[in-house]
């Protein structure tokens, strides 16, 4: 038994040959927490996002069965968690009512431990602050691939 607290698409942005409104997204991720506040990273492949896209809500509880379970690599990791949930063809869900669940959506970090480089930055971290400012956008280009990114400034109590 899961809550969402976390759900998104991620598009094909190499793909400009497409238009916006007929691009299928590669995936859908999301970040599930269970009854003891443990988060685990759970992830559709683009052939079953038909099958789950209106199954699953962010802030709903679930109870998903028959998954797969993968290594959780690379960069940009959502939790900790060593493994991620994959969710296969035969992966039941269904909706549950379930208040043992935690309601917090979000795991903050203070922003000095990221500035002052006291945390990985291969995580995904939730932080709260006020915007001051946009740098522009770069290109950063890491083992021959290409990311674009925008630089934001956030301050926390001055």
């Amino acid at each position: 038994m899961v809550r969402v607290v976390h759900l998104w698409m991620v598009s094909d942005v190499s793909n400009n040959k497409q238009t916006s409104s007929s691009k299928i997204p590669l995936s859908m991720e999301m970040v599930l927490v269970d009854s003891k506040g443990d988060r685990v990273h759970g992830s559709v492949k683009q052939t079953f996002i038909y099958k789950f896209d209106k199954a699953l809500q962010e802030g709903k509880w679930y109870s998903i069965q028959f998954f797969g379970v993968a290594e959780n690599g690379g960069i940009y990791r959502t939790t900790h968690h060593k493994y991620k949930i994959v969710f296969q063809y035969s992966t039941k869900v269904a909706l549950v009512d379930n208040a043992s669940i935690p309601n917090s959506m979000y795991d903050f970090v203070p922003i000095r431990d990221i500035v002052c480089g006291g945390y990985d930055t291969d995580y995904l971290v939730d932080v709260i602050g006020i915007l001051t400012g946009v740098g522009t956008e770069r290109e950063n280009e890491r083992n021959e691939r290409r990311t674009k990114m925008n630089v934001i400034q956030i301050e926390n109590d001055g």
